[in-house]
C-alpha cells in the first residue's frame, strides 16, 4: 500500500528532457556546476596531452601546466566574439568657420549649402572702398603704406595724400568794384568769367566762380598766363568790355586738394609726384586691420577640402572683419555612425578594425576599412537601449554625408 502510494506521488512529479524525475532547483543548479567542471577538466587534459607531444616540459616556449590552465579558462571564460554585420551611415565630423578677414561689401556669389569645395577654392569677394581722384594734379603720397590707419595719417599729415592740382591759381574778391550795375553785384556760382592783368595786357586767363558768400567770391583759374600775385579784374564779357566788369582782386595759389578716408590702406596705386587724371584710382581701404605690407586679396578663400554646412552672409551686405561668411564639414573628418544594441555591444570594443561597404561607391574587390574611434556612453534607445558607434575610415571623394554604409566586424 505504502509502496503504491510512492509510485503515484512520483508519477505526478514533470520530468526532465532525459525522461527522468526532474530535481529541485537547487539539485539543478549543482548539476550545471559539476558539469562546467567535468568540462573543463576534460579541456585541461586534452591541452595537456597535446602540450606533452608538442614539446618537452623543459624547452623553451613548452606547454607547462600552469600555461595550459591559463589557456583553457580563456577559452571557456572569453570566448570568441560573434561576428556582426551592422548598418549605420556617414555623418559629419570637425566643423570650421569662414570668417571675413577685414570689412566691405559682399560682393555676389554662386556658393551654396551643400557645395564640395577644394583648398584654396575662393569662396567670397569682399568689396573694396575706393578712392579717386577729385581733379588732375600731382599726387603727394606722404608715404602711405598697406596695412596704414587711414585716421593716422590724417591725425599725422592732415591727410592719406594730398593732390597739387593743375589750375593752381584762384582769385579771390568781391564786388566792390564792380561796374555800376545792379546785374553786376550778382555773381552765380559756375559761371565763366575772363581775366586779364592790370599791369600787362599780354597776361590774360579764364576762370568760373566756385564759391559766393555775400559779395566775396573765389574765381578758379583755368587757363591763361597770369602770374602769382598778378592784381587783375575780371568780366563777363570775353571782350574785356569795362561794363562788364564784376570786381578786380590778386592771383594766388590754390591750396592742395587733400584727400581722406576711413579704414586701414589696403592698396596704394599712386606714388609721390605721380600725375593723376580726374578720376584716376589713388588707393582702396577697407573697415578693420590688416597686416603692413602683406599684399592682401579680395579673395576669401577656404583652406580645407569640406562641404558647405551654411551660409551666413548675403551679397551686397556690408560684413564686418571677423564676421562668419560660412561654415564648412571637412571631408576628412566625416565618420561613419552606427547604433548598436547591448547584446551586441559586448563584440566591439573602440580600435577594432572593421570593413565598410557602400554600394555603388565602393568596388569589388577593393575593400575600404574603418577604425572604431568611439562608443557612446549615452543610450539612444527609448524601448531598446543603442548606443552610437562612430568609425574613422579613409576620406573617399564620392562619400557624400547620409549615405548608408555596411558594416562588417570580427570578420575572420
Amino acid at each position: 500500500m505504502k509502496a503504491a502510494a510512492r509510485s503515484l506521488t512520483s508519477a505526478s512529479k514533470p520530468l526532465d528532457d532525459t525522461g527522468a524525475i526532474a530535481s529541485n532547483p537547487r539539485r539543478k543548479k549543482e548539476r550545471i556546476i559539476a558539469m562546467r567542471k567535468f568540462v573543463c577538466g576534460l579541456l585541461v587534459f586534452c591541452l595537456l596531452s597535446v602540450g606533452a607531444l608538442a614539446a618537452p616540459a623543459e624547452e623553451d616556449g613548452a606547454w607547462t601546466p600552469d600555461l595550459v590552465e591559463e589557456a583553457a579558462r580563456e577559452t571557456v571564460f572569453n570566448p570568441p566574439r560573434r561576428m556582426l554585420m551592422l548598418q549605420g551611415k556617414i555623418v559629419t565630423g570637425k566643423t570650421v568657420t569662414v570668417p571675413a578677414p577685414f570689412g566691405g561689401i559682399l560682393a555676389d556669389y554662386s556658393l551654396r549649402k551643400g557645395d564640395i569645395v577644394a583648398a584654396g577654392e575662393t569662396l567670397f569677394t569682399i568689396e573694396t572702398t575706393k578712392v579717386y581722384a577729385p581733379v588732375s594734379g600731382k599726387a603727394g603720397a606722404l608715404g602711405a603704406q598697406v596695412g596704414d590707419a587711414a585716421s593716422y595719417l590724417q591725425d599725422q599729415y592732415g591727410a592719406v595724400l594730398f593732390i597739387e592740382p593743375d589750375n593752381q591759381f584762384i582769385v579771390q574778391t568781391d564786388t566792390k568794384e564792380a561796374y555800376g550795375t545792379d546785374e553786376n553785384l550778382f555773381i552765380h556760382v559756375g559761371e565763366t568769367v575772363y581775366i586779364g592783368s592790370r599791369s600787362s595786357a599780354e597776361r590774360i586767363g579764364t576762370g568760373f566762380v566756385t564759391a559766393v558768400n555775400g559779395k566775396s567770391y573765389t574765381v578758379e583759374v583755368l587757363d591763361g598766363n597770369l602770374v602769382m600775385d598778378d592784381n587783375v579784374a575780371l568780366f563777363r564779357d570775353r571782350t574785356f568790355d569795362v561794363r562788364s566788369r564784376i570786381g578786380n582782386g590778386k592771383v594766388s595759389k590754390k591750396a592742395n586738394i587733400a584727400i581722406t578716408a576711413d579704414g586701414s590702406i589696403f592698396a596704394m596705386h599712386v606714388s609721390q609726384g605721380q600725375a593723376v587724371k580726374r578720376g584716376d584710382l589713388l588707393f582702396e581701404t577697407v573697415n578693420g586691420s590688416i597686416a603692413y605690407n602683406m599684399f592682401p586679396t579680395r579673395q576669401v578663400v577656404s583652406d580645407y577640402a569640406a562641404v558647405i554646412a551654411s551660409i551666413d552672409a548675403t551679397p551686397g551686405s556690408n560684413v564686418s572683419q571677423r564676421q562668419v561668411l560660412a561654415t564648412l564639414y571637412l571631408l576628412g573628418d566625416f565618420q561613419i555612425a552606427v547604433d548598436v544594441t547591448e547584446p551586441d555591444l559586448q563584440n566591439i570594443h573602440v580600435g577594432d578594425t572593421v570593413r565598410v561597404e557602400l554600394a555603388g561607391v565602393f568596388e569589388p574587390g577593393e575593400p575600404v576599412y574603418g577604425t572604431i574611434a568611439s562608443i557612446s556612453g549615452l543610450s539612444s534607445g527609448a524601448e531598446e537601449p543603442e548606443y552610437t558607434v562612430y568609425i574613422d575610415f579613409a576620406a573617399i571623394p564620392a562619400a557624400r554625408a547620409g549615405m548608408i554604409v555596411n558594416v562588417y566586424c570580427n570578420e575572420p
